[in-house]
């Protein structure tokens, strides 16, 4: 009874801290960088987008997990990436892929806020993922993207912070094939 009148005190005087999160149910994402999109070589490329409704910048917590529901990382405080207020990024989830403003190369896909965002956690070698135990070299899988909901927001709107959606496209000869879909919202 103490630990739940805590708590209601907590909420009253708005000391508590509410989280939300977002799913990315699936993505794969070569590591073969600069080849533009449409994709000018053989090879796969995902791109996520992510767009903050919030007034104020949100911090973010990022987690990947493999085709089997293993836990890959990263591990805090290497898990974090910053959305600026009414702003979006998008990122590829296993490759550094810079535009050529950001030192990359012409038909690189990540710029500014973008490059800030983790990628996926892959073996090297045949070791395990560190802090992990699972070997997985696989450059594919899902995501879930986590914030704190700023003060000033209450749970439902706060949960709404952060819209996006998923584009693919691979190339095998002249043969493009490209997909996308909305990020289902936020929890």
């Amino acid at each position: 009874m103490k630990k739940l009148m805590f708590a209601m005190a907590l909420v009253l005087i708005g000391g508590a801290a509410f989280a939300a999160s977002c799913a990315i149910p699936w993505f794969a994402d070569s590591d073969v960088t600069g080849v533009g999109y449409p994709v000018s070589k053989d090879t796969f490329v995902g791109l996520v987008y992510v767009k903050s409704n919030a007034d104020v910048p949100l911090v973010c917590t990022i987690a990947y997990y493999n085709p089997d529901g293993d836990f890959l990382g990263p591990f805090a405080p290497n898990n974090t990436f910053s959305i600026a207020p009414q702003s979006a990024l998008s990122f590829r989830p296993t490759a550094n892929d810079p535009t050529p403003a950001f030192g990359g190369v012409a038909g690189g896909q990540e710029a500014g806020q973008g490059l800030g965002v983790p990628n996926r956690p892959r073996s090297v070698g045949g070791a395990p993922i560190p802090g992990t135990t699972v070997v997985d070299t696989r450059p594919n899988g899902s995501i879930t993207i986590g914030w704190e909901i700023p003060a000033g927001y209450d749970a439902e709107k706060g949960a709404k912070l952060i819209q996006g959606a998923v584009v693919g496209q691979a190339r095998s000869g002249s043969a493009i094939v490209s997909y996308g879909y909305l990020m289902p919202p936020g929890l």
